[in-house]
């Protein structure tokens, strides 16, 4: 018996040793995840134990602790897991990718420095860690990825949609700003549903966002989308008088 009251025979594999939660997450796991550094401490001491073992989601202790944005217990995982820092769970988020959907800009920052990080992994539904952060609105975060050279600023998902694209979609006008100034950004790309940055703008009513997309020197219009429908358009069908205005006026 321990300090924090846990029983482990001499030799025996403490991954194996307590009981597992419903999801599978091993002792060290767990403690990653409710960011207890203490016991993340006295679990590191072992040297038999599997570091990054993942749990039923394929998640890792180094992907709870990214998750959670428990820096100093990442930064303690990231040194015990030998290099490992692109495991992905079984939705094919690497802890990159859940780090930058949460918005812990200092755990994306520290990744970023990693010699084998993969900065523009995408997860099975074709999402990179740029485009969580942007749909989720983590301006700092994506300041951060649109400095890594092997972050492509315009990737598609697999339904067309791009960073852009879902920050226009959602609203964060100060991400789109960001995006809207790439040299390689296309301000004008298409989802499968023919809706371009401006037209979800449009049909979601966020002014903010058009009046940034509008500034664009590129800026179209007029493109239409698989029903024919210009963002115009899509402002006259949802009645929304201040979207119509916020593209008339620019």
């Amino acid at each position: 018996m321990n300090a924090f009251g846990l029983q482990f025979a001499p030799g025996s594999d403490i991954n194996e040793s307590v009981s597992l939660d419903d999801d599978g997450n091993t002792p060290l796991g767990l403690a990653a995840k409710c960011g207890c550094l203490p016991l993340v401490k006295y679990f590191l001491e072992w040297p038999a134990l599997f570091f990054n073992k993942p749990n039923f989601h394929g998640v890792t202790p180094l992907a709870q602790a990214a998750t959670g944005g428990h820096e100093a217990i990442f930064n303690r995982l990231l040194q015990a897991c030998n290099g490992d820092v692109n495991m992905p769970d079984n939705n094919g988020d690497t802890p990159l990718a859940r780090a930058a959907e949460e918005g812990h800009a200092l755990i994306v920052r520290t990744l970023l420095q990693q010699d084998d990080i993969l900065p523009d992994s995408r997860n099975i539904y074709g999402e990179t860690p740029l485009a969580l952060a942007a749909e989720r609105g983590h301006y700092d975060v994506v300041e951060l990825l649109l400095k890594s050279p092997d972050v492509e600023t315009d990737s598609a998902d697999r339904e067309g949609c791009t960073p852009l694209a879902r920050a226009a979609a959602m609203g964060h006008a100060d991400c789109v700003r960001v995006l809207a100034k790439q040299p390689d950004v296309n301000i004008n790309s298409k989802d499968v549903d023919g809706y371009t940055p401006l037209a979800w703008a449009a049909r979601r009513g966020h002014c903010a966002v058009i009046r940034v997309l509008m500034e664009h020197i590129k800026i179209d219009t007029e493109s239409r989308d698989e029903d024919g429908f210009t963002p115009l358009m899509i402002a006259l069908h949802e009645g929304r008088s201040d979207v119509i205005r916020a593209i008339c006026e620019a």
